[in-house]
């Protein structure tokens, strides 16, 4: 069985809150999943510390998983993560066992800095189609609203 943990909108709360919570918890999760919004709070400019490949080396798979929300900062201008230790989801699918997880990004209404048509999520998901093979597809998205599609 795969142990995750998956937390999104980590706007205010204390970046520790989440270290103590994967230093603690039973049995240690396989990954690390935030489902987007304020990434750059993970990413200090100041100190060089990438909190999402700190975080991913408390997890039994050293590897944390993410999309961007609609109100992070697209690839270009947000911040980067160590690849090592983070996949962005949007750009590239992360197999586990037989899990398969793929992203997307942004959103498709509302205020954002990241917003997408609702043909492109659906020509998006359809490439990502791929990725699942056999596996089981994860989904993960910061949408509150997603195109109706089939993304496996």
């Amino acid at each position: 069985m795969t142990h995750i943990i998956a937390v999104s909108d980590w706007r205010s709360q204390p970046i520790d809150d989440l270290y103590t919570i994967l230093e603690t918890v039973e049995p240690t999760p396989d990954l690390l999943l935030y489902a987007g919004d304020d990434l750059s709070r993970f990413k200090n400019a100041d100190t060089d510390t990438d909190h999402l490949a700190e975080l991913a080396r408390l997890t039994k798979h050293q590897q944390s998983l993410y999309v961007r929300g609609n109100d992070d900062f697209p690839p270009s201008t947000g911040p980067q993560f160590d690849t090592e230790f983070t996949t962005d989801l949007h750009r590239t699918p992360y197999t586990h066992e037989d899990l398969v997880f793929i992203g997307q990004e942004g959103s498709t209404q509302g205020p954002g800095l990241i917003t997408y048509t609702e043909n492109d999520v659906q020509r998006h998901l359809s490439e990502h189609r791929t990725a699942c093979e056999d596996r089981t597809p994860i989904l993960s998205t910061s949408q509150s609203r997603l195109v109706r599609t089939s993304a496996c």
